[in-house]
């Protein structure tokens, strides 16, 4: 069984972070709530539980309760916290940045175009997040 650290690894090379966001789960979680471009919506889509043992959590990006997989787009964000923190789930810092935002289940393999799935997935949130950031809440 792999550890964190290689776990991590391979979804985080912090050498080349340059600027980012590292968050934990229970902001990203009220963050998200606020979001809706065009009836689409951002959730977790992994049981954030196991998000350590992984080394990632997934991101979802579409149409919630629709069955069609061209209508979600799932990314990976890498998991920094070593260990599930007592207080619980909400308190795993994850790490949002454009350079390790993985697209889990591409729709661009399926005709989709992955600049705009990725534009479209990344930027409301991180919009979000520096206005979190600087509102100081």
């Amino acid at each position: 069984m792999k550890t964190h650290n290689e776990h991590a690894g391979e979804y985080c090379d912090l050498d080349n972070v340059e600027l980012a966001f590292v968050v934990n789960l229970g902001t990203l979680r009220i963050v998200l709530k606020t979001l809706s471009v065009g009836g689409q919506r951002w959730w977790l889509a992994t049981d954030p539980s196991v998000a350590v043992d992984h080394g990632y959590v997934t991101l979802a990006f579409g149409y919630p309760g629709c069955e069609d997989p061209l209508n979600t787009i799932y990314f990976r964000l890498p998991v920094l916290s070593e260990w599930l923190p007592p207080t619980g789930t909400d308190r795993i810092v994850v790490l949002f940045d454009a350079c390790h935002f993985f697209v889990d289940q591409p729709r661009c393999e399926r005709g989709g175009d992955c600049l705009e799935d990725f534009t479209a997935a990344f930027s409301p949130v991180k919009e979000a997040l520096l206005r979190r950031m600087e509102t100081g809440q």
